[in-house]
This record gives structure tokens, sequence and C-alpha cells, in this order.
């Protein structure tokens, strides 16, 4: 999966209330798209490649009820996606599914901090601020229901997801179930996990990359926050006590090598007082490797 995605999976929220499909759907594509023998294709890389959807293996691998994703988008994630562009409804607003794609091809992804884009050798070799991470979405209906989804995938995207990857567990992430469901056959994805997952591994595995082996490592606090969408919240205590239990439940379901610790800082305040710097966080976390992990490294 491109390192960018994971160092920030909150982007996706720019895709509008259907954001936890689009990340799946991202996911999805990473995998059909990979090539095991890219270096030997790197040629291919240079122009956009494209891939077909197959809707029934999506709803079944990443926990999504094929009923919820064909019915009727709400009047509300009707207004945030489509806007202005109410002649498009018609044709792309029939089902959550449809709604969700299009916002996905019709929106740029911005990125805060840049997105890198690898050279042969992994290293950066030019840095955008936007990316469209689809160039089309071609879907097709038949009768009663959706035939068939064609997608062309930008082709910086793919080069990254071969040449500046962050190795992704798909089995272990897609266990990453809405609490109380994640025992079920078919537990509810959880958006909010699942980005916690991502960002925690891509914090792990680069730093481990420079030092291998480490028995910890530091997270920003701040940072998780803003992936789990609790940045704006005006307690610390209730975000730091929020962030314990959901990165804990994440690394369970998705069997990391590390367990994540909150503990307060010496500064201490609880409560957000205007002029403080984000860098002066009361809470620091530390990714601890588990004792009988030893030396294995995360595996893809």
């Amino acid at each position: 999966m491109d390192s960018n995605i994971c160092r920030t999976p909150h982007v996706v929220r720019k895709y509008g209330p259907y954001y936890g499909f689009a990340l799946d759907l991202l996911l999805y594509v990473a995998k059909h798209s990979h090539d095991p023998n890219y270096r030997k294709n790197l040629g291919e890389f240079h122009q956009n490649k494209s891939i077909q959807f197959f809707a029934n293996d999506f709803y079944n691998e990443f926990g999504h009820s094929k009923s919820h994703l064909l019915h009727k988008p709400t009047p509300a994630a009707i207004q945030r996606i489509f806007g202005d562009a109410r002649d498009d409804v018609a044709d792309h607003g029939k089902t959550v599914l449809e709604a969700a794609l299009y916002a996905m091809g019709a929106r740029n992804l911005s990125f805060k901090y840049g997105y890198d884009i690898a050279d042969q050798n992994r290293g950066v070799a030019r840095r955008t601020d936007f990316l469209q991470l689809f160039t089309s979405i071609e879907v097709k209906r038949g009768r009663n229901t959706l035939s068939q989804i064609q997608f062309s995938i930008a082709r910086e995207w793919i080069w990254n997801n071969h040449l500046r990857p962050q190795a992704i567990n798909l089995d272990r992430y897609c266990a990453i179930r809405t609490p109380g469901t994640e025992n079920e056959p078919r537990g509810r994805n959880w958006p909010v996990g699942r980005m916690l997952y991502l960002r925690l591994i891509y914090t792990w595995g680069s730093a481990n990359a420079e030092k291998h082996n480490l028995a910890q490592v530091s997270e920003t606090f701040q940072a998780l926050a803003i992936v789990a969408g609790v940045d704006l919240r005006s307690n610390y205590k209730h975000m730091a006590n929020d962030l314990r239990q959901w990165c804990q439940r994440v690394c369970e379901l998705g069997e990391l090598p590390f367990t994540v610790e909150i503990t307060p800082t010496a500064r201490g305040p609880v409560l957000l007082q205007s002029g403080i710097k984000r860098s002066q966080s009361p809470y620091s976390v530390t990714l601890l490797r588990k004792a009988y992990q030893g030396s294995l490294k995360l595996q893809a």
C-alpha cells in the first residue's frame, strides 16, 4: 500500500460520508493492481492502469453489507457529495456505492505535508500537494443491479504502491471490525480502527526500517487524534482515554507486534487553552514491542 496513505489515512475523509468504504476500496485496488515482478516491468507504470471491481469479493472480504452499499444514499449524503452538481445525481447517485465512487473520481486528495512520489531507488523524486487517484470510473448497470465497475488508476499511485510501499497484512486489516461485531462471520468494517491500524504500522515500520528490532517507537499524540477525528475536542483526557481504548483494540484485532502506551507528560492540563502549541501535548505515545515477538518483523 502507498505509504503516503498509511501516513495520513484520514485524507479519505475528503471523499465524504462514505470514507470508510473509500479507504477499503484503496486497499482492494492496491491488492488487485500489485505486480510481484514489478522490477522487470517498471516501464508499464508510466501509464494509468485499469482493473475490474468484483463486488461480491469486496463485500465478503472487507466486511461491508451489500444491501447497505446498494441502498439509496441519504439526502444529507447526496448534498455533501454532489453539492451544486445536482444534474449528476440521476446518473451517479442511485446507490451508496455509486455515490462513493463518484466522490472518489471527482475529487482530488490534498496532502497537508505533501505527497511523495518515489524514484526508482525508492527515494523521493518529487512532491505534490494534490493527487487524483482514480482518473476514471466506469459503472455498467444490469436490469436490477450493478453489473461491472472498471477503474483507471493514476500511474503515480500505482508506482508508489510498488516503490514506496508500506507492507499490509490484509487479513489482519480486515479483521478490524466494529466493536461488538468482530467475531461475527461478516462483522462490519470499523473505519477509525482501520485508519489507526495503517498509521500505527506506518510509524512502526518507518522507524524499524532505519534501526531494526527497536524495543519502542515514539508516536505523536496529536497525529493519532487527527487520524481518529477527535483532535477538535476540548478535553485532552477524554481524547486520551478513547485513543488508548481504540489502539488497544486495534493491536489485538490486527495482531500487531507491539502495544500502544499513552501516558501523561509532566506539563499536564487536560483542558485545551488558547495559545497552547500543538507540540506541547500533555500526553506522550509509545509503541512497545511485545516480549514474545522477539526479533520478528511485522509480516506483509
